[in-house]
């Protein structure tokens, strides 16, 4: 076996794929999209703004129950 020294030099190639994104976490952001500044504070405007936002209320709380989050959130406790 030869001495590490004198071995040739290999270049160590990685590949990182793109991470899924979680079907809440795509909602989130559609639903933080929508609720952006208006310029009329209408009765239908703010109804529908809190209905947005007791749906963004659910999607958190699926992403923050899913599985890959948990497994997340204990690595990172330890």
């Amino acid at each position: 076996m030869e001495p590490i020294s004198t071995m040739t030099h290999q270049p160590v190639r990685s590949i990182s794929l793109p991470t899924r994104v979680h079907p809440s976490s795509q909602r989130v952001k559609a639903l933080l999209n929508h609720l952006k500044p208006h310029t009329c504070l209408e009765v239908e405007t703010i109804q529908s703004d809190l209905v947005v936002l007791a749906e963004l209320y659910n999607c958190m709380e699926e992403l923050f129950n899913s599985p890959q989050i948990q497994q997340t959130l204990l690595h990172y406790q330890n």
